[in-house]
């Protein structure tokens, strides 16, 4: 208690306080005890770090950060007071005592959060969803990241731990990409989240997606998701592969349906380009780790609805490490990883002396 002259300062004691760690979000209760001086008692402040603390982490005695006091507690008054945990690390609390003539008195005390685990999980439905309709699909999950330090950073990987493209990528609605992959965390977003996540699903059967969190400790955690697109084929006609050994696109990556160049990391099948007289050889390979296989002289390419059927097609066939000289009408399969493709030949189409030879495929897959 301190005295200027005659006159006297209020004092106020707490008691009761932590003497151990708290969970977050906990309630903590103390008792407080507020003296006269020589002016009768006017506030009664609680603040942690520097910071009136939200009436709604308060209870008990006192209803708001900022108290005023009324009625007898203006001569004196012991309170007891609830306070809802801060989420994390080490805080420090005080509780301020004012009076008529602008007086205070203060105490201060530190309470220590636990430290939660990081976690990261689907909210409001399953991790796992299966949909008849064919690729690209868009799906919606709803993430809940809580626990940890404050959150850095949100990427996606797919079944091969492979970055996905943020053109695939949308947070907080179908329509806002992601800014990169990882995404810096900002905002709200940083102190934990619970959000619409979107990622498009771009090949029948499994699309899987590893979706991971960071905070600024080190810490991850992470959650798995899956897309079964069961049923569902992509269709693409008039995919133009060129003679490798010419100036335009000689290879196919089949998770796209696209022509890429015979030097692309991507490509899956690519054209045997000419042989040693110049003439087109016009026949194709697997590469990169793909497996080919001839149809059956029985296969029927129009009627294939389903991935299971492009696997019995691929099952029954015949393996081989180029295809035999290509026309118009014929089929074949390709594995690539744990997916199956099959493709027809819609045209064959050798050009003379500029090697701008090539064929027209459809592609299911």
């Amino acid at each position: 208690m301190a005295s200027c002259g005659s006159e006297l300062d209020p004092v106020v004691a707490v008691t009761n306080t932590p003497t151990s760690a708290v969970n977050a979000g906990e309630v903590f209760n103390i008792s407080v005890k507020g003296t006269v001086g020589t002016a009768q008692l006017k506030t009664l402040q609680f603040l942690q770090d520097g910071q009136v603390i939200d009436a709604a982490r308060l209870s008990g005695d006192v209803a708001s950060g900022t108290h005023l006091i009324t009625g007898a507690d203006k001569d004196g008054f012991t309170y007891s007071v609830g306070i809802k945990a801060h989420d994390s690390g080490s805080a420090t609390y005080e509780v301020v005592l004012t009076d008529d003539n602008g007086k205070t008195d203060n105490e201060t005390f530190t309470v220590d959060v636990i430290a939660e685990d990081l976690t990261l999980e689907v909210v409001n439905g399953t991790p796992s969803i299966t949909l008849t309709d064919a690729p690209p699909v868009k799906v919606m999950f709803t993430l809940k990241a809580s626990g940890g330090g404050a959150l850095t950073t949100l990427s996606v990987t797919d079944g091969d731990g492979n970055a996905v493209s943020t053109d695939d990528l949308y947070w907080g609605d179908a329509n806002t990409n992601f800014s990169a992959n990882p995404m810096p965390l900002a905002g709200d977003d940083v102190n934990g989240f619970e959000k619409s996540f979107w990622v498009r699903a771009n090949k029948p059967g499994m699309n899987n997606f590893k979706v991971e969190v960071t905070d600024d400790n080190g810490t991850s955690a992470s959650v798995d998701l899956v897309v079964n697109l069961a049923g569902g084929l992509q269709d693409t006609s008039g995919v133009i592969m060129w003679n490798a050994d010419g100036p335009k696109k000689g290879s196919v990556d089949l998770n796209t349906f696209t022509t890429v160049s015979s030097s692309s990391a991507d490509r899956d099948l690519m054209d045997s380009g000419i042989d040693g007289n110049g003439n087109w050889i016009q026949k194709i390979k697997a590469v990169k780790g793909a497996q080919l296989v001839m149809a059956a002289a029985n296969a029927d390419f129009n009627n294939i609805q389903t991935a299971a059927q492009i696997e019995t097609m691929f099952n029954n066939g015949t393996a081989v490490s180029e295809t035999p000289k290509l026309d118009a009408g014929m089929i074949f399969t390709v594995k690539v990883g744990s997916d199956y493709f099959a493709v027809m030949v819609m045209a064959a189409n050798a050009t003379s002396g500029d090697n701008l030879d090539n064929y027209s495929l459809r592609i299911k897959g």
